[in-house]
């Protein structure tokens, strides 16, 4: 069974020996996260992890507090796996990784740490400008919060200096949408690395265009905000059982996601695959109040945390 190893510690690094941290009393074992709040790219950072024990031989020298180094502990960066600590107990970040959240996984019992020692030159995160653009679920229906919030504070969090703005109108259309791009393309700014999010699609199909004809209209979306200058940002499509919806609704949306997915690179810069996740995009979940209001469309806080999660986790691997 593996155990998620979670160290409390915030990242920060210089050209030589970086600092060491050792976890508070109580903290030893599996639950405190470090984050990375300037961030992690290229050859940031170099992760030591030793072992609690009695005793650590340095040069033959028995150093009290240390044993070895901990060896074949899997390296996570934001969820994903990058690699393994190595026999002298390190893992080098490989070049073009960024990460929000580093997490270590091993085998068998939670292991205890009293050192992380750092190495690395740290980055500058990116100044963004994030138009968020699409239907009620950017809008954020049924929930206190939109998606943008929870995806902005996150990305904030990760070190990132964000301005952004939520256009976000219920009932929108991709049709409509793509009649009113000027709205995103006025909000361009040339300071910033610019992203155009556009969760939109799902009312097209609602009112009846079918999956190739919504997929035409975002292909046209998509190539105007990129010949603007905005990197995109694309979603697919979650289920809904509302009234009124087509019965061949779910097949639509599975076929326009599909096409959504294989539009990136070529077409987007990158996408949300909410569609294709669980439990958001399951219909099986629609009628779970934990994630869906009862309208079966629109999500609760959670899901739209769910939502703003991975666009934040896009965003980070995108720069």
């Amino acid at each position: 069974m593996s155990v998620n190893l979670l160290l409390a510690a915030v990242i920060t690094a210089s050209a030589a020996a970086g600092p060491s941290y050792t976890p508070a009393a109580g903290m030893d074992g599996n639950y405190s996260t470090f984050y990375s709040s300037a961030g992690s790219s290229g050859t940031f950072f170099t992760a030591v992890f030793h072992e609690k024990s009695s005793v650590y031989q340095v040069n033959a020298q028995a150093v009290p507090g240390y044993s070895d180094r901990v060896t074949n502990l899997a390296v996570q960066c934001d969820g994903a796996t990058v690699g393994y600590t190595n026999s002298n107990g390190t893992f080098n970040f490989p070049s073009g990784s960024a990460c929000a959240q580093v997490e270590l996984y091993s085998a068998g019992n939670a292991l205890s740490f009293t050192e992380i020692q750092l190495y690395g030159t740290p980055i500058t995160r990116a100044a963004l400008n994030i138009v968020f653009a699409g239907d009620s679920l950017t809008a954020g229906n049924g929930g206190s919060q939109p998606y943008t919030t929870w995806a902005v504070l996150s990305l904030q969090q990760a070190g990132y200096d964000v301005k952004y703005a939520n256009l976000g109108i219920g009932g929108q259309t991709a049709a409509t949408l793509l009649a009113n791009a000027s709205t995103i393309d006025s909000r361009y700014d040339a300071g910033r690395v610019n992203i155009a999010a556009l969760e939109i699609g799902t009312n097209d199909m609602y009112f009846g265009a079918t999956a190739a004809a919504t997929y035409s209209t975002l292909q046209s979306l998509w190539a105007g905000r990129k010949a603007y200058g905005f990197k995109v940002v694309a979603f697919t499509i979650t289920p809904r059982n509302n009234t009124y919806t087509p019965a061949n609704f779910e097949t639509s949306r599975n076929t326009l996601s599909d096409s959504i997915r294989s539009s990136r690179p070529a077409l987007v810069d990158a996408v949300v695959d909410i569609g294709g996740s669980t439990p958001m995009g399951n219909p099986s979940f629609l009628a779970d109040p934990t994630y869906y209001n009862a309208d079966q469309v629109h999500y609760t806080d959670i899901g739209y945390n769910i939502l703003g999660s991975m666009f934040s986790s896009t965003v980070v691997n995108l720069q």
